[in-house]
This record gives structure tokens, sequence and C-alpha cells, in this order.
């Protein structure tokens, strides 16, 4: 019996970074009774009180300290939630009179402390040590800042520490009292404390100093101040000018490995690939007086869609709150012992009606939790980094291991039948509601290519890193000539992305970024898959100052006003005469630079072990391998026949095949056996022209097997003159293909990839008999040749050895490929490197 067990969770203490005010302590645990205290008070001191004055007029005012100390006091005792409707009863406020920004029925629903109407509450970490604590030990622990360290201690080893073993050692190792430490072990064996996983940005010890100062009513940066910490130590104003590369390195490693690690991968990537364009920039030409960066998000939404998308969201709190419940009568547990996991597992089982959609299995109402189930990403995630609920499945532990790191359409491609792959389909379309959340959803079911959908996804991520990028941009200038010291200058500005699409309306050139026709099927003329629109985007940015953007700003707060108004502005003066026709030959002048992947990653082989002969006459390899019949054409199966497996011991089988063939292979029957069963599947053998052995399993039962190798890390070029012929003297070109199992192995293989050949029959590159090495070929090498009297450029995108024939993709658009390309003959074949701004250098001699 074999008994399937999770993976060990990690501790993660020792990965927190530490706090930007006091250097020697780690960040907070985000339900540590300090830090929710902060937060609350933090947030509390800015909220503006309405208030009648004496001549009626409706002003507004700030809590006073007096008011602060009676809030504090209430909340000795904990409650989950602190709302605005909770404020107005303890400051007895006329039910005329409402906070700025939060309608009076919506001030039970809304928290002061957090951003959205989170149903875990303000003070959800404190409530939940309170339950389980009770109000003897809790008021105990709240005479003093040191016994209230106790708490706070408690919360960061139930929220960093994953399992009870490691948590015990931890309390005793902090000397927390036994009679503390007791209960919450055992609530943690409940599930209680799941919820206790994220850090905050200060430490507690922080929090606590900075409290008693918010508690007088100052506002964070005075309280800051007051407690004799920098605030602006908390972000980088304080870091001196990145002048050297050493300085440039650490701000890079700040982001990639410090305590300020970005997390998002895509963002991370946006992020220090930008800083490195400017750091590219500025030895190349100098520093810029000024630096605009567009910001990939929204001008603003309408007071429309504010509307909905606040309606949207109270909803969304109700159903999770509805799916708890459920959640914990489908486990026959309590609310609040459902983990934040299973929650995502009966959300999962409920959207798809009880079924794993991969193999169409029913998964047992009260079994979601199983681990005989697995969430799975529906686009991998080390593929598309998108960890959303729209792309994720309950899906049966087999059927996601053999799935993989491949998209569902691949999987389904590559390992089932295709009558299974539209029973997928159609139970896709099955769950499927209307609405833009599903529909994004259907996409990553169905979606063939993973380039499909991700566009959303994207610009979310790139928002962050634009935010970031211009912080960072502003410390490549001198600290006194900051926008924030005195005297200084703003350097970096910030331009809103849909201003900028206003901008090319505006200045007519928002043409070159679409096709000349328009769709048949949408009616409109869709943007151009080509990345130089980026450049385009820049010069627009770059062409508008602040005085514009003004005026811009207040054309987009008029135009909201009227109805149908598509935002554009169509009248606006040109940058300069000849605007348009100038940027368009830039344009075409721009050659996308992107990097070279030197890379060894990926799979090493095939998962399949296949089983092998060698043929004693021909020493070749052959495999048997299943194969489909359904849709398969008359003469696709007459081939299959003479490659059936034993055709000796089963000659029903190939008579079966024979009548079937005879019949002309209707796609609507199949050949059946003597006993009227369908034959759907039929073992053949197949030569196989290379491949790893493999030795599996131990002792007697040990057996040899074959796998096929997976990726190609890189590409060889060999060259050797021509010593005869019209074309004596000139080279011919030969491709070393080296995969990563090799390189893993530090492999070297010296033969040359022949179109049809077995890997023995291979050339092998032999110096002595005039082979030389050019250069190697690494994905995205750009590459120049003359095919057919052609001159085609681009980057190497990948490699054929069936064919021995190498695809290239245009430099500007990666979805346009110039495949079947035999370098054998070509009379130009040669690498050029190129450098963040585009510029073409050949590639000297290289070593292999």
């Amino acid at each position: 019996m074999l008994s399937i067990l999770p993976f060990p969770k990690k501790d993660y203490y020792r990965l927190l970074g530490n706090c930007p005010f006091e250097k020697s302590e780690k960040r907070a645990a985000m339900k540590a009774p300090s830090f929710e205290k902060f937060r609350f008070f933090s947030k509390l001191n800015h909220i503006e009180i309405p208030q009648v004055d004496r001549d009626g007029l409706i002003s507004s005012r700030r809590l006073f300290p007096e008011e602060l100390l009676g809030i504090a006091e209430l909340l000795t005792t904990p409650k989950k939630k602190f709302t605005y409707k909770d404020l107005r009863k303890f400051l007895r406020l006329d039910e005329n009179l409402s906070f700025g920004g939060v309608p009076f029925k919506e001030e039970g629903k809304k928290e002061i402390a957090l951003s959205s109407n989170k149903s875990e509450g303000s003070f959800s970490g404190s409530y939940a040590l309170y339950q389980i604590l009770g109000t003897e030990i809790w008021a105990a622990l709240h005479q003093s800042a040191k016994k209230l360290r106790t708490l706070d201690d408690c919360a960061e080893i139930l929220s960093f520490f994953a399992s009870p073993e490691n948590m015990a050692k931890e309390f005793k190792k902090r000397h927390i009292p036994e009679e503390i430490y007791t209960p919450l072990l055992d609530a943690v064996e409940n599930g209680k404390f799941n919820d206790f996983t994220k850090a905050a940005n200060l430490s507690t010890k922080a929090c606590r100093k900075i409290l008693p100062f918010l508690l007088e009513g100052k506002v964070y940066s005075e309280a800051c101040e007051m407690a004799h910490y920098n605030h602006a130590a908390a972000s980088r104003d304080h870091w001196s000018q990145i002048r050297t590369h050493k300085d440039f390195v650490q701000l890079i490693k700040d982001f990639t490995e410090g305590q300020d690690r970005i997390a998002n991968p895509s963002a991370r990537k946006a992020l220090t690939e930008g800083l490195k364009q400017l750091w590219a920039m500025q030895n190349k030409f100098g520093l810029p007086g000024k630096i605009a960066i567009e910001l990939a998000r929204e001008v603003g939404k309408s007071a429309d869609e504010r509307g909905k998308l606040k309606t949207s969201l109270d909803q969304t709190t109700a159903e999770r709150k509805l799916e708890r419940k459920e959640a914990a009568d489908a486990l026959g547990i309590e609310e609040y012992q459902v983990s934040s996991e299973n929650l995502l597992r009966y959300r999962l089982w409920k959207e798809q009606k009880g079924f794993c959609l991969y193999s169409g299995k029913a998964i047992p109402a009260g079994q979601f939790h199983s681990p005989e189930f697995e969430v799975d990403h529906i686009l991998p995630k080390s593929r598309s980094f998108d960890n959303s609920f729209n792309n994720k499945t309950l899906a049966c532990l087999s059927e996601n291991r053999k799935k993989g790191n491949l998209t569902p359409y691949e999987y389904f491609n590559a390992a089932k039948l295709p009558e299974e792959w539209y029973r997928f389909q159609e139970s896709v379309e099955q769950i499927s509601r209307k609405g833009s959340k599903c529909g994004i959803k259907k996409k990553n079911y169905l979606t063939k290519t993973l380039q499909e959908g991700l566009t959303e996804r994207h610009l979310n991520d790139t928002r962050y890193a634009s935010r970031l990028m211009a912080q960072c941009a502003e410390l490549f200038y001198d600290k006194k000539d900051r926008q924030r010291s005195k005297g200084g200058e703003k350097r970096v500005f910030t331009r809103p992305g849909a201003l900028t699409a206003a901008l090319r309306q505006g200045w007519g050139v928002e043409h070159l970024k679409k096709e000349k026709e328009k769709n048949p099927k949408t009616g409109r003329r869709e943007r151009i898959p080509d990345d130089r629109h980026h450049a385009l985007d820049a010069i627009c940015v770059a062409c508008v100052d602040e005085k514009e953007i003004l005026k811009i700003q207040k054309s987009f707060q008029e135009n909201e006003k009227r109805t149908n108004d598509d935002r554009n502005l169509r009248k606006s003066p040109l940058p300069w005469d000849r605007f348009p026709e100038d940027v368009k030959v830039a344009l075409d002048k721009i050659i996308v630079a992107r990097p070279e992947n030197r890379r060894a990653r990926g799979e090493g082989h095939k998962e399949t072990i296949r089983r092998f002969k060698i043929s004693e006459k021909t020493e070749t390899l052959s495999v048997s391998s299943r194969k489909s019949l359904k849709g398969l054409k008359t003469a696709e199966v007459q081939k299959l026949v003479g490659r059936l497996k034993d055709p000796e011991r089963n000659p029903h089988i190939k008579a079966a095949l024979e009548t079937w063939i005879s019949q002309g292979c209707p796609p609507d029957t199949l050949p059946r056996s003597p006993k009227g069963d369908e034959i759907r599947r039929i073992v053949v053998k197949e030569d196989q022209k290379s491949g790893i052995p493999l030795k599996t399993g131990r002792g007697e039962k040990s057996r040899k097997g074959l796998v096929a190798a997976a990726s190609i890390t890189r590409l060889d070029v060999f060259s050797k003159q021509k010593t005869s012929g019209k074309n004596k003297g000139e080279k011919e070109f030969y491709l070393v293909p080296i995969y990563s199992w090799q390189i893993m192995q530090n492999i070297l293989p010296h033969h040359a990839c022949i179109q049809g050949k077995n890997e023995k029959d291979w050339i092998f590159m032999d110096e002595s008999k005039g082979f030389t090495f050019e250069f190697t070929l690494y994905p995205g090498s750009y590459v120049k040749i003359i095919r057919k009297g052609e001159m085609i450029e681009g980057y190497y995108a990948s490699f054929g050895r069936a064919t021995a024939q190498i695809v290239l993709k245009n430099p500007n658009n990666p979805q346009e490929l110039y495949r079947s390309i035999g370098v054998k003959n070509l009379p130009l074949f040669e690498k050029y490197h190129i450098d963040r701004f585009g510029q073409l250098y050949k590639a000297g001699k290289e070593s292999r």
C-alpha cells in the first residue's frame, strides 16, 4: 500500500528581513498584537472626523489624544474588527455626519486599518490569541511593554515556524511559560493559527516604541522622529548616489537577494532590467538631466466604475464567508478551523462541480482536502508566474504529476486521445459562467500557447515595478540634488500610461502600432505584434512636460462627465513639425535588443522510459510505442501495419486493420477484434536514432531502458573548406547539438548532426581533417545569414535534429519565425553580439 504524504513545511524565520529602524531585530509577524495596534493607530490618526461649528458649517478635525487613549482602553479586551461604525458609536457621532469617502451604509463593513473589506479583521491576530489564552493571561501580558513582547513572540513563532515540534523548541528557547505555549500548541494541532503567515515591514520593538507617540495624536512621520527614528531610513531616500559598479550591484542585490527582495518574478525582472538599462545609458551617454517613466496603470476609474467595483468587493466578501461555512460543514469542523488551503480547495471543488477536469473522475464530497488531490496551476507557474485563483484547479494527484510543466492543451496533445480533449473542452464549458473572471479561467484551460491571456497579469506586475523604478532612478543623482532634499530639483517624472496613449492619438502616431487593415472578425485594427511599440511609448513619454500633463488630466475630467466619450485627445500641439514622420523613420531603424540565454536549464531527458532492442545486423535501436487509431487516414494506417509489433503473435490485429483499410478507414468506426471489441490503439516498432540509457529497478528486477534527450542548451558551429566543385574554397557549416544532460555530466560531444541519420552515423569534427570551430549559438544569439540570395537576420530560437535545420526569430517580432534553415551551404553564416541599445558587433573568435 502506497501512502502519499505532503512535503514537510519549512521554517521561514531565517528568511525574514531585518527592521529598517532596529537593525538587529527581525520584521514582525503581521498578526503580532504590537504591529496590529501600530497599524491601526497609524491609520486612525489620518481620519478626518466631521463636526459642525458654531456657524452650522461642517468642518473636520483629527482625533484628540484623550479619544485615542479611550479607544486604546476599549481595545484592551480585543475584538476582531474595528469599523467606522464602531468609531461612530465611540464618538457618539450624529448620523447626519459622515466620514469622508465612506457611505453610511458601508460603515459596518469598512475596516479602519485595512484597505479592503477583508474577513479577518484589523485585530484578527490579537483576537485569535485572546480566545486561546483567556482573559486572565491576556490581561497579565498587557501590564507592561516587556510582557507585551511575550505576545508578539508567540505570534512570531506561530507565523514563521512550521511544525508544532519546532514551535515548542522556540517557545522554550525564548523562555515563554508553559502555561502560555501549551494551549497555543494544542490550538495549532486543530488548525487554529493557519492564517498566521505574513510578515510586516517593521519589528515589534519599533512598533512598541512608536505606539506611545501615535496615542498622542502624532502621525507616523512625527511619531518616528519622537522615537528617534529616521523616517526616511525606511525607504531608500537615505542612500548615497549610485556612482560605482559596486554600488549598482548592491542595489540590484537588494531586490533579488536582500531583505527587500521582490517575490514576484515578473516585477523583479522588469525592475532589474530597467535599472540595468539606466546604468548602461549613464555609462554610454552620461546621466540625463531628467528621467520620465511611464506607469502602467489607468488615469482613474469613473465614479460609476468605482461604485461597481465597491459592490463587487462586498459581494466577494459575502461569498467567501458563505463558502467558509460550507467548507466547514463538508469537513465536519468549525469555521475557524478551515485553513486558507482547504478553503481554496473547496472553492475549486465547488466551481468544478465535484470533478477533476483532467481525468473526468469525481472528487467525493468531503474529500477535497485529501492528499489524493492537489491544487494545480493550469498554466504552469514556472512559465506563467501566475498564482491567481483563475490559474488554479483541483486535480487528481496522478494527473497533476503527469501534466507536470505543461499547459492542459500540451498535456492532452502529448498523452491522451483526441476524444479526451473534446471531453475536457465540454467540461470546461459546463463550469464556465458569464463574467470576465470566468472568461480568464476558461482561456487558461483552453489556451494553445502560453502567450495567450497573460497580458493583464504582466500589466499588474509592471505597475508595481514601475513605481519602484521611479524611486530607484532618483538614487542615480546626488543626494542633495534630489527632490526631497532642501534646494533639490525634481529629476524623475512619472507618466500615467493612459495619458501617453491619448498623446499618441493627439500627435497622430497611434497608427504606427496598428495593422493597416481591420480584422474582419472584430472590425478593429489590431496591434502589430512588434515590440518596437515600446520605443514609440518612450518617445511620447519624453516629449510631454508637466504643464501638458495637467492640461490632459483636466481634459479627461471634463470628458468623464460626458457619455460615450472615448477619452482620446484629437487636438494636441505637436512637439515639433513633422513629428509623426520623424518618429516613423526612427522606429524603422530600431533593432529590439534581447538577451542571450546561456543557462543550462531544462529537462535532462523525457519522462518516458522505454524498452529497447539493438539489431545485431544493423546495430540500430528500436523501441515500442502505442499509437492511437483515432482520426488516422488510410495511408497512415497502412504504414503502421508494416511496423506492427510481433505480427506473427497478433495475426487477428493485423487482419482487423487490413479489413478496416479495405473499408477506407471510416472516421466514425474503428477496427474490431474477433470478440467484437474496438481496437483503439496498437503497439508498433519505431527506430530510435538516439537516446540516453538508464537502469530502472534494483537487483534481479533491474532493467535497462532508454529515454529521449530533452532540451538542447546550445549549438556548436564548425566549418570546413570545400575542396572541390565550383565553390571550392568556400566554407561548409556543421552543427553539434549539446544537451543539458551532457553539460551536467561534463560531456563535450564532437559529432555534427546529419539530416535523417542515426546519431552513430554523425560526422566527427576532427580538426586534423580540416574541421574548425567557429562559434556557439545559444537561445537568443543574434545571427546573420544569406539564403537564396536574401539576407536574413534574427535571434536563434531552436534546432531540429531530424532535419539538421535551425529556426530564427524576427528581432522585432518574436512571433514571426524563419523556419527550415539548413546551414551547410550558406554563403554567409555569422554571429553578432548586440548591446542594450541595439548596436550590433560581429562576434570575435570564440573558444569551445
